[in-house]
């Protein structure tokens, strides 16, 4: 598949609060971290589509209920750079679409 192609599946995807493999839907207050395009503190909401990919954020920390920080938004195809606590960690964009985030109160 084309990077753009690729694009505006993923901008689809955001834009109707589907994860890429289209099988979450975000509930009320609930945003993909993909979609967050500025530098800001978040609540991880839920984390989903289970897969080894997730398995292994949530063993790194990423677990509902723990704020985030995202330091530098993803652009194109970059990955996004989050603090976690003092660990600090780049997610690629797919990954950052099953990590449903609401805003840090």
């Amino acid at each position: 598949m084309g990077q753009t192609k690729r694009r505006k599946i993923a901008g689809k995807k955001e834009n109707s609060g589907a994860c890429a493999r289209g099988k979450c839907e975000a509930n009320p207050g609930e945003f993909p971290l993909a979609s967050m395009r500025k530098p800001g503190r978040a609540v991880i909401a839920r984390i989903c589509c289970a897969n080894p990919e997730t398995k292994r954020l949530r063993e790194l920390g990423l677990v509902e209920g723990r704020p985030i920080n995202l330091l530098h938004p993803r652009r194109e195809s970059d990955p996004a750079a989050l603090r976690i606590g003092e660990s600090r960690l780049c997610i690629s964009h797919e990954t950052a679409q099953h990590l449903w985030m609401e805003q840090d109160a």
